[in-house]
């Protein structure tokens, strides 16, 4: 191959690219974009997310992220205009009677292309790397910005230049090879980046791409074959090019080596893509098998270990330990096997009794099978000798293998990967949750997840590991050479194991020792407080352990807490039956590297705004000694240890959501959460027939009812009621389709129901304070709900087994109709009191709780519950000793939407009365019937009826059989501005809209007219009817008095009807008294209006007879 001619080729491919104005018009463009872009996200004056910054790998992928969608448009208009140039550019004539062969033609080309995108690509990298120097608190690393070049930006250029090549050789049209090109990129980056892992992306947008700062890159194999495909396959795609120029070869033989990297480069492509797939493919593999066996054992009687003694040594990346099991039958009748968990990549060498002789076993994948007899009571104690390395993939076989490995930093591009377990020669990290140990139990029961178990052992544990690395795990630890020793005194579920460089940093608290360790390559978090004076210190971490501990109400219950960090990829699942995930264990808590996910609690970013409140603190008088340091602190301790959720919408941010498949927000929880040190992990409650009990229990206990009822509710409870309303909790504790916040919403709701029967036996609080106080009484071990359930039986003469099987398996809910609220002032009296009344009816077949508060009124925040049996109607009256404002009706689980009703007397002219009378009183249900004199057809009432003007849309209310959707925070209609809806939007509120069951309205901006509402409906009798429309005034954009326009047919013909909307307040509006005609009868509301801005709204309407 010449290269003189390759370089002669490219240099003057690379000058005609650089003439092209278009070409450097959108390369300049697309630079001070990724600048600016970079800047505002990455930058120390506006970054907010401290994700962005707090890796050193983050600014450099992002760069080369952002260039590669900038590289692709690029791509495509050098190529097109290559194959433009070769019809009519006379300055390349000079080249084309050269000679020389396809092959090399095709590679100066591509070449010239490259150095181009190179040029720019460098320029690219500087910019950011200024930002990264002198703009951002991201750390800095030079051969990062390599790295990413070399692996990410490169390959995706060849891979993208190829593709265009050879497409353009095949369609000769260049603006349907830019249309097909563009396409492709754009399917790219919307839909192929889940496909097998991101295997079909040549962006690598999914693979996982960051760099620890301790154990570098989280995924090499992975990432490495996968940018190797796309790499060979572009060198391939060139050579089959080169087979198709119309140039003719100056020798005949010159094609065969075209030819020949046209087959062997896609082969090497197909190879490394299938390593790719393969590597993941092994995983699924081995986790079917591991679950098959999991469940094949899932039923056995587990033992009980008491006392566990563990030696561990760990050589480079494998291990050698002896465990000491004491083994106890606490099942009340014989176990014929034996059976412990051990993870699969452990070997055991031996495994003999107390006695020293050794114990035949079976060995199946995790399961360790004993052939061991052991009566009721019977203690047998039992050495297990084993060595190996540690398999991750053994890890929440629970959950889907798709999850299981990918792992996205939010709504960003930065993704970790997800390891479970670290053997490392610098590191390591074993949960529970890997199955280091034999145990007994295992981490999850895989016929019923819900149904898993824990068992209780005292630990002691000896790790030998050479070097400097620290050894991290729970108890009292002691050092003697390379050994380091930890003894526990109280019972744990599990035990943890880390070593590593790290820095610590402790400090003494109430005989409880506080220990932070981070990474010596990496100390961002201790570093953030060393200017803190140490007394300030410790008096700030004094009072957050007393505040935490009065929020709980218990004391810590360890005698040592310990803040670990952790690799950027390890991760703990958070299964959906359980309070929180696996980063908090007893006496532990793991934090990712520079504490990754605290999203906005960004030092400089706080540091500059608390500037900013300091001085307008200044100016108006109030001064504090605090220091922004300790302000910081505070800040930190409060937003890391609470039990918060931070919300997000999943679809990337540097990508137009265009597709409309993320517009639902999703809510992370704070993994770090401290709530389970005190009620999850010092015991668990354990029920037979109720699965889910221990966390029904931990919702009991912090159930803390809402301060109002302003439910507008949303998409998930939507979906909870309906599941509720054909299936119990029993059945949706097995359903593997329910989604897992859809779950947790129905727990709730059952929690509440739950809590509203023991409040109409006036024991609720009671309870709940007596199970705390049991769980306290009787920490470190796995409770029986049985006994739990007799003792509250014998305290308060409450038997939930005659509650608990009705609330378990009830298939239905009730529906309310709530009607006549009312506050009332009394007179006369000595006081001044108000009494609130309304009228309700149970149209369901089961019974219901409701609850009633004020805001403002006596008592507050307190809720009175009311017992409302199916099928019946009461009037409830509660006299208040202060004027609520206003009055909260909680319809708890219900049928109803939205759930609550709010209803204000701020302003409003309030009634009078003697009544002085408080509680239920009956009715008769004739009173709930309607007026035989009135007809109304509501918008969810089968005589509605829409006509769109175009094809429905996935997410329209009304979708053939699909169910019905909602927009339920109404308050986004004044928010929306110019993304009001142009289609029929059905929106949910209490207040303004009217209904029975479901209080809904219609709504879109005018059209055209194409777009109509009916309501139809059958009169039964001839004569003069008063039509009434139920109208709202709200009007986000629209100044004027709104106009709709609607068409109804009378005996003297249709008639059309003009309704000006200038009331203050939604309510029932007449348009006036007609002749009708018994039998069908319609009135259509035009979605015409007076401005394009201005709101149609269709909810219901009335026909009221006046006379025959």
């Amino acid at each position: 191959m010449n290269f003189h001619n390759i370089r002669l080729i490219a240099r003057y491919e690379s000058k005609y690219i650089c003439r092209n104005p278009v070409f450097l018009g959108i390369a300049l463009s697309g630079l001070i974009i990724i600048f600016i872009m970079q800047n505002l996200l990455q930058g120390k004056e506006h970054a907010g997310a401290w994700f962005l910054v707090s890796l050193s790998s983050a600014v450099p992928f992002i760069n080369a992220y952002l260039f590669m969608i900038l590289q692709s448009v690029l791509v495509i208009l050098a190529t097109s205009e290559w194959r433009t140039s070769e019809k009519r550019a006379d300055t390349l004539e000079a080249l084309r009677v050269h000679p020389f062969n396809n092959l090399v033609y095709i590679t100066g080309k591509t070449l010239g292309v490259g150095i181009v995108l190179l040029v720019l690509n460098l320029l690219s990298m500087l910019l950011a790397a200024g930002i990264n120097l002198f703009a951002s608190d991201a750390p800095f690393d030079g051969l990062l910005y390599l790295f990413y070049g070399v692996t990410l930006s490169f390959p995706a250029m060849l891979f993208l230049t190829g593709l265009a090549t050879l497409v353009s050789s095949f369609i000769k049209n260049r603006a349907l090879t830019i249309l097909l090109l563009t396409g492709f990129i754009t399917c790219t980056m919307y839909y192929l980046t889940d496909i097998q892992h991101g295997m079909i992306d040549y962006m690598a947008t999914t693979v996982p791409n960051v760099f620890s700062e301790v154990l570098g890159h989280v995924a090499p194999r992975p990432y490495i074959t996968q940018r190797i495909a796309f790499l060979a396959l572009g060198i391939g795609c060139l050579g089959i090019a080169a087979t198709r120029q119309e140039r003719l070869p100056d020798n005949p033989e010159d094609t065969f080596l075209p030819g020949t990297v046209g087959i062997v480069f896609p082969l090497l492509a197909i190879t490394a893509g299938a390593i790719f797939y393969l590597h993941y493919k092994a995983d699924g593999i081995a986790r079917d098998r591991y679950r098959e066996t999991g469940m094949k054992f899932a039923d056995s009687s587990p033992v009980h270990v008491p006392e566990h003694a563990i030696t561990f040594k760990q050589e480079g990346e494998s291990v050698s330990a002896t465990s000491h099991l004491r083994v106890i039958n606490r099942e009340g009748r014989t176990v014929n096997k034996i059976i412990l968990f051990l993870n699969p990549a452990l070997n055991i060498t031996r495994l003999a009794g107390g006695t020293g002789n050794e114990i035949p076993f079976q060995r199946e994948n995790q399961v360790i099978v004993i052939e061991q007899k052991l009566q009721h009571g019977e203690i047998l104690d039992i050495q297990v000798d084993y060595q190996g390395t540690i398999d991750d993939r053994i890890c929440y076989l629970d959950s889907d293998d798709q999850n299981f490995r990918d792992y996205q930093m939010r709504n960003c591009p930065l993704y970790f990967g997800k390891r479970y377990a670290y053997m490392d020669k610098e590191y390591t990290l074993l949960t529970p949750e890997c199955l280091w140990y034999p145990t007994p139990v295992p981490t999850v029961n895989l016929v019923l997840p819900c149904n898993s178990r824990k068992d209780f052992t005292r630990f002691s544990l000896s790790v030998i590991v050479p070097g400097e690395r620290t050894v991290i795990s729970q108890g009292s630890p002691r050092r003697h050479g390379d050994t380091t020793s930890f003894s526990n005194r109280q019972a744990m579920h599990g035990l943890t194991l880390c070593t590593g460089l790290y820095e610590r940093k402790t400090i003494t608290i109430d005989s409880v020792n506080m220990e932070l360790y981070t990474f010596k390559k990496n100390n961002t978090v201790s570093t953030l407080f060393k200017d803190v004076p140490a007394g300030k210190l410790e008096k700030y971490v004094s009072d957050m352990k007393e505040r935490i501990e009065n929020y709980f109400n218990q004391p810590y219950p360890y005698d040592k807490f310990l803040l670990a960090e952790t690799p950027v990829s390890f991760n703990a699942n958070r299964r959906r039956w359980e309070n929180q995930g696996d980063f908090v264990q007893p006496e532990i808590v793991l934090f990712p590297e520079r504490w990754i996910n605290l999203r906005n609690l960004y030092p400089t970013r706080f540091f500059k705004d608390g500037k900013q409140h300091e001085t307008i603190r200044e100016m108006i008088g109030f001064f504090s000694d605090e220091t922004r340091e300790e302000r910081f602190l505070k800040a930190f301790t409060n937003r890391i240890f609470r039990n918060s959720f931070h919300p997000f919408y999943p679809h990337n941010i540097f990508i137009p959501d265009l597709t409309k498949r993320n517009r639902t927000r999703v809510e992370l929880p704070n993994e770090q959460c401290l709530q389970p040190l005190f009620d999850r992990l010092p015991n668990y409650i354990y029920s037979d027939n109720y699965p889910v009990m221990n966390k029904i229990i931990f919702l009991l206990q912090t159930s803390d009812k809402p301060t109002s009822a302003i439910f507008y509710g949303n998409s998930i409870s939507l979906a909870a009621s309906r599941y509720l309303s054909s299936h119990c909790l029993k059945e949706a504790i097995t359903d593997p389709t329910l989604p897992e916040d859809v779950f947790l919403y129905i727990l709730k709701l059952k929690t509440r129901e739950l809590v509203n029967l023991l409040d109409s036996k006036n024991t609720s609080v009671k309870t709940q304070q007596f199970i705390s106080e049991y769980k306290r009484m009787h920490s470190f071990r796995e409770l029986d709900f049985n006994d739990l359930n007799r003792k509250i039986k014998a305290h308060f003469e409450v038997d939930l087994d005659s509650v608990l099987p009705g609330w378990y398996e009830a298939k239905e809910i009730p529906a309310y109709t709530v009607r006549n609220i009312q506050v009332c002032k009394i007179e006369p009296g000595e006081f001044i009191t108000y009494q609130v009344s309304f009228e309700i009816q149970n149209n369901g077949k089961v019974d219901g709780f409701i609850s009633l508060s004020s805001k403002l009124g006596e008592p507050k925040d307190k809720w009175q519950i009311y017992h409302v049996p199916a099928g019946s109607c009461w009037n409830i009256k509660k006299v208040f000793h202060e004027k609520p404002e206003i009055i909260y009706i909680d319809l708890n689980l219900s049928r109803n939407l939205p759930s609550g009703i709010t209803q204000g007397w701020i302003n409003k002219i309030m009634g009078i009365t003697s009544d002085t009378s408080e509680g239920q009183f009956t009715m008769n249900p004739r009173e709930f019937l309607p007026d035989p004199t009135e007809i109304i057809v509501d918008n969810e009432d089968p005589g509605f009826r829409l006509k769109s003007s175009k094809k429905k849309k996935l997410g329209s209310p009304f979708n053939g059989k699909k169910e019905k959707t909602y927009i339920f925070d109404d308050a986004s209609i004044y928010t929306q501005g110019t993304k009001l809806p142009v289609q029929w939007t059905s929106y949910v509120e209490a207040s303004p809209y009217y209904g029975n069951i479901i209080k809904s309205c219609l709504y879109k901006t005018s059209g055209k007219g194409d777009s109509p509402a009916t309501w139809a409906i059958e009169l039964p009798n001839t004569g003069r009817y008063e039509i009434f429309i139920y109208v709202h005034p709200a009007q986000p954009l629209f100044k004027g008095i709104p106009e709709q326009y609607y068409t109804l047919t009378t005996k003297e013909g249709i008639e059309n009807v003009t309704l000006k909307i200038d009331q203050t307040y939604s309510c029932w509006a007449s348009i006036g008294v007609y002749e009708l005609q018994a039998g069908e009868n319609s009135i259509t509301l035009s979605d015409k209006g007076v401005d394009p801005v201005q709101m149609i709204f269709a909810d219901a309407v009335k026909w009221k007879l006046i006379s025959k």
